[in-house]
């Protein structure tokens, strides 16, 4: 899987492209929002917001992008970590505002089945903090297949995800 790239995703209600350097105001929202990582952010956000920047989202191998409402308002982060391994790795925040409101569970249906269609890969892996109950239950609705269950579950969709809308 070298040299992948993604192109820009448009649907009905929403639109993913790739992170650029000029993102960097946009993961102020997307930082404070991540499950582990928003606890230091708001303790210490510029230190967080250079840290997350600079360990989460410039990591070689990594495909980041933002994805938004069709009405221009931010929705949150999606990633997929170690793009050249065999299954690359699932990574998504959705902002504050928008949790809990099944955007989550729309925006991975469609992007996903899209990033199957692209050819980028037929699996995923995801990992999920065992106390981080929202994201259990999105990835059990998406149809996620645990590998491994401790602290972090570990966990792989096979796609395209196979799910009632």
């Amino acid at each position: 899987m070298n040299d992948i790239e993604i192109r820009d995703y448009q649907s009905d209600q929403f639109f993913v492209r790739e992170v650029v350097e000029s993102d960097r105001e946009y993961m102020k929202a997307v930082a404070a929002a991540e499950y582990l990582f928003g606890r230091l952010y708001v303790v210490e956000p510029e230190i967080g917001i250079k840290v997350y920047w600079d360990e989460m989202i410039k990591v070689k191998g990594d495909l980041n992008y933002l994805a938004f409402l069709n009405n221009g308002d931010l929705l949150g982060r999606l990633a997929l970590q170690g793009i050249n391994e065999d299954y690359p790795e699932l990574a998504i925040v959705i902002v504050k505002e928008y949790q809990s409101k099944g955007y989550g569970y729309l925006l991975l249906k469609q992007w996903l089945n899209w990033v199957y269609s692209e050819g980028v890969c037929n699996r995923i892996n995801v990992k999920i903090d065992c106390d981080n109950k929202k994201s259990v239950g999105l990835f059990k609705k998406l149809g996620a297949i645990v590998d491994d269950e401790d602290d972090i579950i570990r966990c792989h969709i096979n796609l395209p995800t196979r799910t009632i809308s």
